[in-house]
């Protein structure tokens, strides 16, 4: 494999994409992967938000957040085409009774849970493994366990000004950080 070559693909395939089809094939990438807590590495594998934020970071945006983040702060924008190619959607499952999330206790309405929409009704989702699944599917079963699903789309300009202030980045995965600054870094 010849893979000077195909970086080389790849870039010319991405300079192709709109920005909406750019997300949902960096999504795609986490396909097949390991559910990884606090991760968003597509090589190794990430978490939920991960398999958003680390899409939106190869974009060239720098947002590393939690689910409940992306929802409060960046996809603010409420659905109106499900099946729309030209919007950058997500589905936030949030809570409907007060639990325990990763150690801390949450109220109701704080999303715990969410999923890049790569395709019409499909979304990745970061179970373990990572795969893609139909959105009624994982509605159901985040139904069933006391939470609710809402489908949101990006916020451009709240994207746009979160990304410059760097105000909800940290702890991007150093292969993610080597791969948009260009420095080579190994191992996972």
């Amino acid at each position: 494999m010849n893979y000077p070559e195909l970086a080389k693909a790849i870039e010319r395939r991405v300079n192709l994409m709109d920005k909406p089809d750019q997300f949902r094939f960096w999504a795609s990438w986490y396909g097949g992967l390991p559910y990884r807590g606090g991760s968003e590495n597509p090589i190794y594998g990430a978490d939920c938000s991960g398999t958003v934020c680390g899409p939106l970071w190869m974009m060239g945006y720098n947002i590393r957040c939690t689910a409940d983040e992306l929802r409060r702060w960046i996809f603010t924008d409420e659905v109106d085409d499900y099946e729309s190619r030209d919007e950058i959607m997500a589905v936030f499952y949030s809570t409907t009774i007060e639990r325990e999330h990763f150690g801390r206790m949450v109220q109701p309405g704080y999303a715990i849970h969410v999923t890049p929409v790569i395709g019409r009704y499909v979304v990745q989702n970061a179970f373990d493994p990572i795969e893609p699944m139909t959105a009624s599917y994982v509605r159901a079963w985040y139904e069933s366990n006391d939470a609710k699903a809402e489908w949101r789309q990006l916020n451009w300009v709240a994207l746009q000004e979160h990304s410059e202030r760097r105000d909800i980045v940290a702890g991007i995965d150093p292969v993610l950080e080597a791969i948009r600054s260009g420095r080579e870094v190994y191992g996972g």
